[in-house]
């Protein structure tokens, strides 16, 4: 039976309200599972993906929709664990408090590397080592024009929108669009936050939106393309 795979940020990781993957979860009874995590990059969805596919977990029929966040964050993968002791066996989509205390901002692994039997674990967006990274912005969209092809060919059902239109420079978003539109790729061209906005719901304190707004999302782009698309 096929599932909602879900990959990206904040923006589309479960949190204090119900998410657009919930929301069409519920509407459409189809299981969900989301990969997202909230301060992540685009290096970071990546890694999640090539550790579901090495892992043997997306199905043929399996919904993907891979939601592009933030080219301008930066992502280093590490074995460093700091504070040993708080640092457990937890869900990496979710945040150790301890970790945040620290400003260690860091993402928890689900599984263990298949060589060394160790964690990896991700340093956010937030972290001071991210901060001060440079990011060579055409090179990683090339990188995800590659992951997103690769992905095709394990789903005939991928979906990808980008979680607010300056996450992608503008010098760089046109190209990128013309790119998905000439390789046929599944793409929603309205984006998360700027929905909201254009339809005056308004953001939360986080600047993030409401559950109206995901609600909203989730209602009038993401589950009128997949009937679209024959995909429920």
């Amino acid at each position: 039976m096929s599932k909602f795979v879900i990959f990206g940020c904040s923006l589309s990781a479960e949190g204090h309200v119900m998410s657009w993957p919930q929301r069409i979860s519920e509407v459409t009874g189809i299981n969900c599972v989301n990969l997202a995590v909230p301060a992540s990059s685009n290096q970071l969805q990546i890694e999640r993906f090539k550790e579901y596919i090495l892992d043997n977990q997306l199905e043929k029929d399996d919904i993907v929709i891979w939601e592009i966040t933030g080219a301008e964050r930066g992502h280093q993968r590490t074995k460093f664990k700091i504070a040993e002791n708080y640092i457990k066996e937890t869900p990496y989509r979710q945040w150790s408090e301890e970790g945040m205390k620290l400003g260690t901002h860091c993402a928890l692994p689900q599984r263990k590397n298949q060589f060394d039997n160790e964690y990896r674990f991700d340093y956010l967006c937030h972290h001071q080592i991210t901060l001060k990274m440079e990011i060579d912005e055409p090179q990683l969209l090339e990188d995800i024009l590659f992951f997103l092809t690769v992905a095709r060919q394990y789903t005939n059902n991928l979906v990808i929108l980008i979680g607010w239109k300056t996450a992608i420079s503008p010098k760089y978003y046109n190209q990128f669009i013309s790119i998905l539109k000439e390789r046929r790729f599944n793409y929603i061209d309205s984006h998360i936050i700027d929905h909201s906005i254009e339809n005056n719901i308004p953001l939360d304190k986080s600047l993030h939106p409401t559950q109206k707004g995901y609600f909203s999302y989730a209602d009038n782009c993401i589950i009128p393309k997949l009937k679209e698309l024959g995909m429920i």
